[in-house]
């Protein structure tokens, strides 16, 4: 949970406020040490409300969100998990999102994926089909997505289904916001390019999402400059 100190309050208790089993929360912080102090002692706090929180550390920061995801993968306690669900440090969920995702994946096995928007409910089966996480780039839940789309697993996108998220502070904070999510996508389709022209899943099977987004990385690349000033007058 690499954070700011105005958010993790606010995250933890929407987390823990999910209408599901409290038993299955778990709050992974690669911050500095007095963010640490301050998050376990939050946890704590909903332990004692009765929610069974699973905090985890790392004594460092290896592969970022990456590999904080991929350490929290191989804990003893997911073994027998199904599902993930990942949430952002700054994310707050309403209380009915787990029942308006899962039961997707539930109903057909061949879904890997249910996005909302801007959060995702993953297969465990289908996380680990696709290889892992990996951090070779900034965007390593599109990377992921790319990976399983090309094992032919399916998607399903829920558009009335929204997570409140913060949003960035300064135009500074935007432009890096933005660049990141440029560069990112454009960097996953340099490297997976050849993977994708040479799959043998059929065209139609591809996630439209995924592939519109990489497509056209290479544009929004370059005109970031120009799209950064223009969205901000809006």
């Amino acid at each position: 949970m690499f954070i700011l100190s105005q958010v993790y309050k606010l995250s933890i208790g929407a987390v823990s406020a999910l209408s599901w089993p409290s038993d299955r929360l778990i709050v992974q912080n690669d911050y500095r040490k007095h963010m640490q102090t301050m998050v376990e002692l939050e946890c704590r706090k909903w332990i004692e409300k009765g929610v069974n929180v699973k905090y985890e550390t790392r004594n460092n920061r290896n592969g970022y969100k990456a590999g904080a995801l991929r350490e929290g993968l191989k804990k003893h306690y997911v073994e027998d998990c199904e599902f993930v669900i990942i949430f952002d440090a700054d994310f707050q969920p309403e209380e009915d999102f787990l029942w308006r995702t899962i039961p997707y994946l539930l109903e057909n096995p061949e879904l890997g994926l249910v996005q909302a928007r801007d959060c995702w409910c993953l297969a465990d089966e289908a996380i680990n089909d696709a290889g892992g996480w990996k951090d070779r780039t900034t965007v390593e839940d599109m990377d992921l997505a790319v990976r399983a789309s090309l094992k032919g697993w399916k998607f399903l996108f829920v558009g009335d289904l929204a997570v409140k998220n913060e949003l960035p502070s300064t135009f500074k904070a935007y432009r890096y916001q933005q660049h990141r999510w440029s560069c990112g996508p454009a960097n996953l389709f340099r490297k997976m390019f050849k993977e994708i022209i040479i799959c043998e899943v059929e065209i139609y099977s591809y996630s439209c999402v995924n592939c519109q987004q990489l497509t056209s990385a290479m544009t929004v690349n370059l005109n970031f400059p120009c799209n950064s000033h223009i969205s901000s007058l809006a």
